[in-house]
């Protein structure tokens, strides 16, 4: 690159989603089960069901309530990828520091 000249990133850096971006867009789809483009209580409620995940009483209330950033009740797609990216980034923090030895796996001893 010459002195003085500015590196632009390439255009398809904003025409390709990242893998990231796709696959909690596609989460974000399928919670959403009535295909308004939010999330709420009764959406992520169904939609956990439908993809076979155990629920928690509460948990889809204390969510939303997390994760509601505007304080509408619901979620956006942008409220809910930074809700779930910043809670991986916790469970990563948390795995790590259990994980010892760094071979990327944490065992539990329960035995005397």
């Amino acid at each position: 690159m010459k002195e003085g000249q500015v590196n632009h990133p390439s255009h398809h850096a904003y025409e390709f989603p990242s893998d990231e971006e796709n696959r909690l867009g596609n989460l974000f789809k399928q919670l959403d089960v009535n295909g308004d483009g939010r999330i709420d209580v009764h959406d992520l409620s169904e939609g956990l069901k439908k993809l076979n995940i155990p629920q928690v009483p509460g948990y889809a209330e204390l969510l939303i309530q997390r994760a509601d950033v505007n304080e509408s009740n619901d979620l956006t797609l942008a409220e809910f990828v930074n809700y779930v990216q910043e809670h991986e980034k916790r469970l990563l923090l948390v795995f790590h520091t259990l994980d010892a030895n760094s071979d990327g796996k944490v065992i539990f001893n329960f035995g005397p």
